[in-house]
C-alpha cells in the first residue's frame, strides 16, 4: 500500500515535468490553461523533448497500473476484509436524527 501511494505521487511530479519538457523541447509554448505561458529554458532541445515524451507515454501505464492496484487494493478491504479502513478514511457523517 506504501509503494502504490509512494509511486502515485511521484508520478504526480514525473508527469507534468516530463509534459513540459517534452512540449518546450519541441519549441511550443506551454500555456497552462491559456492563463499564462511558462518560461522556456531548453530552447527546442528536440534530443530531451524525445526522452521527454517516451517517458511521459511510458509513465502513463504506469499511472493506469498504480491506480489499478490501488483500487485492487480498496476492494480487498472492502469485499474480503471487511475491516471497515474505507469508512475510516471518509468524513465522519452526520447521524440523521428523527424530528419528532
Amino acid at each position: 500500500a506504501h509503494a502504490v501511494a509512494g509511486g502515485l505521487l511521484l508520478m504526480m511530479v514525473v508527469m507534468p515535468v516530463t509534459g513540459y519538457l517534452w512540449t518546450e523541447g519541441h519549441g511550443l509554448d506551454v500555456a497552462p490553461l491559456d492563463w499564462f505561458t511558462l518560461p522556456r529554458f531548453f530552447f527546442k532541445n528536440k534530443a530531451l523533448g524525445d526522452y521527454a515524451k517516451f517517458v511521459h507515454q511510458w509513465g502513463r501505464w504506469v499511472v493506469y497500473s498504480l491506480i489499478a492496484l490501488h483500487l485492487a487494493g480498496v476492494s480487498y478491504h472492502l469485499i474480503f476484509r471487511r475491516d471497515r479502513l474505507l469508512e475510516r478514511m471518509l468524513p465522519a457523517q452526520i447521524a440523521q436524527v428523527d424530528p419528532e
